[in-house]
């Protein structure tokens, strides 16, 4: 289950469901899909939050 603000329910199926490997790529085995095309976005490390652990999540 995925939440969000404005996420619509299908969309994370949307763009999960092209990595799915098929019955015949599965039984190829690990070697092999190290050697399938990554069928999803590059991650934008520019966009990604910095998480302060020390963060209690409490107002000030």
């Amino acid at each position: 289950m995925f939440i969000g603000v404005g996420l619509h329910p299908d969309e994370p199926r949307r763009r999960l469901d092209p990595a799915l490997l098929t019955d015949t790529e599965l039984s190829a085995g690990p070697a092999a899909w190290r050697q399938l095309p990554d069928p999803l976005p590059q991650w934008d490390l520019d966009q990604m939050h910095d998480h302060d652990p020390s963060h209690t999540g409490s107002v000030h």
